[in-house]
């Protein structure tokens, strides 16, 4: 799949060639502007895929669409209080997308601007809601991608 932005003059994601089993955390790991967050946005039906095709269960999405999928991005401020609370201040409806029942569960930089021990909580309570669903987590932390069953490396910087 190659994903390009129509400003920009080079690939967001150029060639991937990425599969995931049913239940399986895979962890996209890469560089800032590598992919990660594009890649997700894809599946969302959110970013240009000008090249190849997402495929689910093997039928290809269509341009305009996108998964059904629990999405929660990075949050830029966390306050002092309970994991849940912080996130449902910072990102309203985050906390609930861990816990919505969609098949796939998208995680784009979750424990950013985090302190060690709050992404320590953060980390434990993305181990729970992950556990035997389909997770993608895009993500800078070796301890956050350590949950995975699988590490995806992305490329340099586009």
């Amino acid at each position: 799949m190659t994903i390009r932005y129509p400003e920009s003059d080079r690939a967001a994601v150029d060639a991937l060639s990425l599969t995931g089993a049913a239940g399986e955390t895979v962890a996209l790991v890469g560089p800032s502007g590598s992919g990660k967050s594009s890649l997700l946005r894809a599946l969302l039906g959110l970013a240009p895929v000008t090249g190849g095709a997402i495929r689910i269960d093997g039928a290809a999405l269509p341009p305009d669409g996108g998964v059904t999928a629990a999405w929660a991005g990075p949050t830029p401020l966390l306050l002092p209080g309970m994991i849940a609370e912080a996130i449902a201040i910072a990102a309203p409806g985050a906390a609930r997308e861990l816990l919505k029942d969609a098949p796939l569960l998208l995680l784009d930089e979750p424990s950013a601007h985090l302190d060690a021990a709050a992404e320590a909580e953060m980390i434990a309570a993305l181990a729970r809601a992950c556990a035997g669903r389909t997770a993608i987590l895009a993500t800078h932390s070796p301890r956050l991608a350590a949950i995975a069953d699988r590490i995806v490396l992305l490329g340099h910087a586009a």
